[in-house]
């Protein structure tokens, strides 16, 4: 999914919650990129309180120069350096988010940094600026 703006996040975020929820629990993709998916969480039990989690699972990339293996097709993954980059400013985007009032979790063994946060109406537009992950 290309890079949206603020803007756009809120009015994919309210056509989400225009919808039914027909199942015990619902999860929708708000936004997603090689490093970065934004999730939305309803459930019938209570379907105006909304669950957005932000996960970070840093993707698979092979860079040996040693090697002279083909660098990735990933954006920000075409040499070692520029792939730790990008991986330090998506560590440092999750800790921003938990400066704004998300709350982090980590599940090392699946590789996925969380941040999430709970909300029972549409955000402001500045809220979903702060959900933009870093550009590569």
């Amino acid at each position: 999914m290309s890079m949206q703006s603020a803007a756009e996040l809120q009015e994919r975020f309210v056509r989400i919650l225009g919808t039914t929820v027909e199942e015990d629990e619902v999860v929708e993709s708000l936004f997603e990129t090689d490093w970065i998916r934004i999730l939305v969480t309803r459930t019938t039990d209570e379907p105006d309180c909304v669950q957005l989690e932000v996960e970070l699972a840093i993707p698979a990339c092979i860079i040996d120069s040693l090697r002279n293996e083909v660098p990735s097709s990933i954006p920000g993954c075409r040499t070692a350096r520029a792939f730790v980059e990008m991986t330090i400013a998506h560590l440092r985007y999750l800790i921003r988010l938990e400066e704004v009032g998300l709350e982090l979790s980590v599940a090392p063994n699946d590789g996925i940094w969380s941040a999430s946060t709970t909300v029972e109406s549409t955000p402001p537009i500045p809220f979903f600026a702060e959900l933009l992950p870093p550009t590569l």
